[in-house]
C-alpha cells in the first residue's frame, strides 16, 4: 500500500513538473517574439504598437481603451 501512495506521489510530481516546464517553453517563445518585432519597429513604431496592444487588451477585459486626447507618442522634428 505505501508502495502505492510513492508511485501516486511520483506520478504527480512528473506531472506538475511538465506542466511547469511547458509553460517555461510558452514564456521563451513570446519573449523571442517580442524582440523580433522590437528589433524590427523604429521608436515611433514601438510606441504605436504599444497603444494598440493595450487597448486591444484592455478590449478583451473589458475596460476601456486610452482616450484619444491622451498624449501618445510623437517623434521630434
Amino acid at each position: 500500500m505505501v508502495a502505492g501512495f510513492g508511485g501516486v506521489a511520483l506520478l504527480a510530481v512528473g506531472y506538475r513538473k511538465q506542466a511547469v516546464t511547458e509553460d517555461e517553453h510558452q514564456l521563451a517563445l513570446g519573449k523571442d517574439e517580442r524582440e523580433t518585432v522590437q528589433r524590427s519597429l523604429s521608436e515611433a513604431d514601438r510606441s504605436t504598437f504599444w497603444f494598440a496592444q493595450f487597448d486591444a487588451d484592455a478590449e478583451l477585459r473589458g475596460g476601456t481603451t486610452l482616450p484619444e486626447t491622451h498624449i501618445r507618442y510623437r517623434p521630434s522634428r
